[in-house]
């Protein structure tokens, strides 16, 4: 298959997940799946270009997460500090993105690495009750998924790095 056909094929794949709403799971697993298959179809995959290609910003969502926290004050407590928390997970993704783009992945930091490995989530559990719901939120929702997409692709460009270093080794 052509580098232009995989490509396409992959751009097609990503516009095809962001216009489903169904749920997360939904968004991300497909898109993760592919990408696996993908780096494991080829010896270089080109996911720099890729990387290049996704909207990390955008403005933050601040209107979809003032209507979650007026949604559901009730599970909120007062130390919660979702924009916050949000952010800073956003900005650890956007900044190891940064440090790729700039082929300085090894000063991408343990502890980011760490968190790459994580979903928001899984690093706030507090929040957990709003995952099933981000999907009634548009904004919020898209751009969860912008960030889940790059955090994915961090992740396999830091894999794909090992494992040639690993290769050298030997």
């Amino acid at each position: 298959m052509s580098e232009k056909l995989k490509k396409k094929e992959l751009s097609q794949l990503v516009q095809a997940n962001l216009m489903k709403r169904n749920s997360l799971q939904s968004e991300v697993l497909p898109f993760f799946y592919k990408m696996i298959g993908e780096v494991c179809k080829e010896k270089y995959p080109n996911t720099i270009k890729q990387m290049l290609q996704l909207s990390l910003r955008n403005p933050f969502p601040y209107q979809d997460l003032s209507k979650i926290q007026q949604d559901f004050k009730k599970q909120f407590s007062k130390e919660d500090c979702l924009n916050g928390e949000l952010n800073t997970y956003w900005m650890m993704i956007s900044s190891s993105l940064n440090f790729l783009l700039k082929g300085k992945s090894i000063s991408i930091a343990p502890k980011s690495i760490a968190w790459l490995k994580m979903s928001f989530f899984d690093i706030f559990p507090q929040y957990q009750f709003l995952e099933p719901h981000l999907e009634k939120y548009p904004y919020l929702y898209k751009e969860y998924v912008h960030f889940n997409n790059a955090r994915f692709f961090i992740l396999f460009y830091i894999y794909l790095q090992s494992s040639t270093i690993q290769n050298k080794n030997y």
